[in-house]
Formats: structure tokens, C-alpha cells, sequence
């Protein structure tokens, strides 16, 4: 819903609103090339051709795309599905990836 809803505004508007959205609860990424390093205590989900997910504690991590890095997470659960897949960090509750 959050997706769709931002897809029709205008691109800085659409940003502010999706920050304002998901301050507290799941953060969503959608892009090319994302570097994320934000804390996500609500969960984190993000798809793109890059994925570079570091140093990040999040509730969960869903995340899809071409080139998937996640390093030094501390996490819930993990699920990734990508072509290339990096992981390290802790997961408390399991990890699902398909590359």
C-alpha cells in the first residue's frame, strides 16, 4: 500500500511521505543501487539491482535483487532472494536465502 501510494506523487514528496510512514515501523527501500545502514526496529524490506545492507538492526530483513550484501546485521529473521548473495551478522530466528 505505502508503494503504490507513493508512486503517484511527485519524488520529493513521495520520499517525505514514506518517511513519515514508516518512522516507526517497516522501512522500505526501492532503487537501482541502496546502501542501507538506517536501524529498522519495525523491519526492514528493500528490492533493487544492488543491495547493500550494513551494519543495520532491524526487526526482520526481507530483501530481492540482482547483487545482494548484508554484513554485520543483528536481526530477527533474514530472507533474501537475489542472483549474488553475501551475509554475515546474527540472525536470532532464522535465515531463508535463495541466490
Amino acid at each position: 500500500m505505502l508503494a503504490s501510494l507513493c508512486l503517484g506523487a511527485k519524488p520529493g514528496l513521495a520520499a517525505e511521505s514514506l518517511h513519515r510512514a514508516t518512522r516507526s515501523g517497516l522501512h522500505l527501500y526501492l532503487g537501482d543501487k541502496l546502501s542501507i545502514t538506517e536501524p529498522a526496529p519495525g523491519g526492514l524490506l528493500a528490492g533493487g539491482g544492488e543491495v547493500r545492507i550494513e551494519g543495520v538492526h532491524a526487526g526482520d530483513i526481507v530483501a530481492a535483487g540482482g547483487d545482494l550484501t548484508a554484513t554485520g546485521v543483528d536481526t530477527g529473521r533474514i530472507i533474501l532472494a537475489g542472483g549474488h548473495i553475501v551475509l554475515s551478522g546474527a540472525a536470532h530466528n532464522g535465515v531463508i536465502a535463495g541466490g
